[in-house]
């Protein structure tokens, strides 16, 4: 008989904490909110380089991949799409992200889904998803062409519509990086011109520059004229906090919570989240910088778990895991350590699906679970913990 998928409602744990959040001092006066804003002004700050994406474009090319009408996209359509991306004119410019938009691998809205079957999952990764720009993120441009540009985000590189970008030039560069920042902590928060028309859509992980009276500051854009301007706009009461939050259980949990139930989007796809995003864009509003992806994640120093039993690997959990602080690795997964019940670690996750019973068992959604769910069960799996909240030298001993 299978067992019906076990989840855990938030709530239960924050009463069962086997320890409270609390930073020590060395934590709190050594803050990383300062090495968080140097990195994600980075694209402004340092010289534009394009990624290579060789590797990518003929693993594309030579793959098979279905189309939006789940039909074979044939070889010559793939290769229109590269001569697009090969033909755009090379420019050396800066940007800002104007609206939420797509990091596409080739410049196309076009998906390249992978064939369902085989050992991987239902679901229908595109190929070609490569994450999502919050508004108001610095952007470098190294490459314009037929309504694309290449860009390089804070996190990530790829190509956006060029209706998403407002080129900004020096002078609007340096007051922006200037202005203290406010953090955006309720998702779907629409920030308004102060005509009350709305400017941009933002979510839990946007970073939005404040202004002299605490209001947030958006980027006007005229691209008839190529001007871009800074100006007041309003946002619902509650949606921004001062950057960076104080890192508290409460506030930590807030904002976790307040993604249960989101559906499972990898890379962004359908503007959701995956696994990665989920536990960055919790982060970011606590200025604790981390990379986009369960990789980049799973590269931060932390506790290494790989040759560990399961019972050995659930008490290092609890007794040295950060409830809500904490990230869980294991290959191609995150997942965010939010405490235990007794020596059970619970997580909390956005996750597609797990194995059981050789078939397949859609979760489809951002949930809190033990690790004793799938088959083999996820704990088993678990590789390493990483703190990446903590300054080097805490917390990072081998068991």
């Amino acid at each position: 008989m299978r067992h019906m998928l076990k989840l855990i409602p938030l709530a239960l744990l924050l009463c069962t904490l086997t320890s409270p959040v609390a930073l020590g001092n060395e934590v709190r006066s050594n803050g990383p909110a300062g090495a968080f804003l140097e990195r994600y002004f980075r694209p402004w700050t340092q010289e534009a380089r394009e990624e290579n994406w060789t590797g990518w474009y003929q693993e594309i090319l030579n793959g098979q991949h279905l189309g939006s009408n789940l039909r074979p996209v044939d070889r010559s359509t793939k290769e229109a799409w590269l001569n697009r991306a090969l033909s755009a004119a090379a420019v050396n410019l800066k940007g800002i992200s104007i609206k939420e938009a797509h990091l596409r691998v080739l410049p196309t809205e076009e998906p390249l889904f992978e064939p369902p079957g085989g050992p991987k999952t239902s679901y229908p990764f595109d190929r070609l998803q490569n994450g999502t720009v919050h508004p108001m993120e610095p952007l470098s441009i190294t490459r314009r062409g037929e309504g694309w540009l290449l860009v390089t985000t804070p996190w990530a590189s790829g190509w956006v519509r060029e209706d998403a970008v407002a080129i900004v030039d020096p002078p609007l560069m340096t007051r922006i990086m200037s202005m203290p920042m406010l953090a955006v902590v309720r998702d779907r928060t629409v920030i308004t011109y102060t005509s009350g028309i709305s400017a941009l859509e933002a979510h839990i992980g946007a970073l939005i520059p404040m202004g002299e009276d605490g209001e947030p500051m958006v980027v006007r854009w005229d691209p008839s004229e190529g001007t871009a301007s800074l100006v007041p706009a309003r946002a619902p009461e509650g949606t921004l906090k001062p950057f960076p939050l104080e890192p508290s259980r409460e506030l930590l949990s807030q904002i976790a919570s307040s993604m249960l139930g989101q559906p499972y989007g990898w890379g962004g796809q359908n503007w959701n989240r995956d696994c990665s995003s989920t536990t960055r864009d919790i982060f970011t509003p606590f200025g604790s910088w981390i990379p986009r992806n369960s990789r980049g994640q799973g590269d931060l120093p932390g506790v290494d778990l790989s040759n560990l039993g399961r019972t050995a690997k659930a008490r290092i959990i609890v007794e040295r895991g950060v409830p809500f602080m904490t990230i869980l690795y294991m290959r191609g997964h995150v997942m965010l350590y939010t405490g235990s019940q007794g020596l059970n670690p619970t997580v909390l996750h956005n996750i597609w699906s797990v194995k059981r019973g050789g078939q397949e068992e859609v979760i489809g959604r951002c949930v809190v679970t033990d690790l004793n769910i799938g088959e083999p069960p996820l704990i088993d799996r678990v590789i390493k913990m990483v703190f990446p909240w903590f300054p080097p030298g805490v917390c990072y001993t081998s068991p």
